[in-house]
């Protein structure tokens, strides 16, 4: 099931989403993995090198002074990337509209749609795969607790057409 954090990514959240916002991003995930601190930051257009870091700069002596994840820790910030992975609510509904790749517990294991709306209970999608093949498509709706994995899709195709 997704839509969890544990406390500490909790804690961390709380404390650096007003800071990451008031430098025009905003904190798309938090990892802790008990000495290493990933904060993915996302801007409007595209994260910059020179933006992440002026985000690491400013985030890390926060980090510290307020004892967020203890004194011994690494911090790396990083963009989501083209193709992001879905683990709250908040990034299922900023992927409205997007195809979106999902892991199932239940048969058929793996769909793939554009996402049309989404809430604590369940997803909709515009079906267009289901198991890797093409279907006609369909509305269809997934219970959030049915759903063990899922991210967005990027179509290379569309994009590497527009290009020429």
């Amino acid at each position: 099931m997704i839509f969890r954090q544990n406390p500490t990514e909790e804690r961390v959240s709380e404390a650096l989403v007003p800071v990451i916002q008031a430098m025009g991003a905003q904190l798309y995930e938090v990892e802790w993995n008990g000495g290493l601190l990933k904060l993915t930051v996302d801007v409007e257009g595209g994260a910059s090198t020179d933006k992440l870091a002026e985000v690491h700069r400013l985030v890390y002596p926060l980090v510290e002074q307020q004892n967020l994840v203890g004194s011994n820790f690494s911090l790396e910030v990083t963009s989501p990337g083209l193709e992001r992975q879905l683990t709250t609510l908040t990034q299922f509904e900023m992927s409205v509209g997007k195809n979106v790749s999902i892991r199932k517990s239940t048969k058929p294991h793996h769909i793939m749609g554009e996402l049309v709306s989404v809430d604590n209970i369940s997803a909709s999608f515009n079906l267009l795969e289901v198991n890797d093949k093409p279907v006609d498509e369909e509305l269809i709706e997934i219970p959030i607790e049915d759903i063990s994995k899922a991210k967005t899709v990027f179509d290379w195709k569309s994009a590497l057409s527009e290009d020429k």
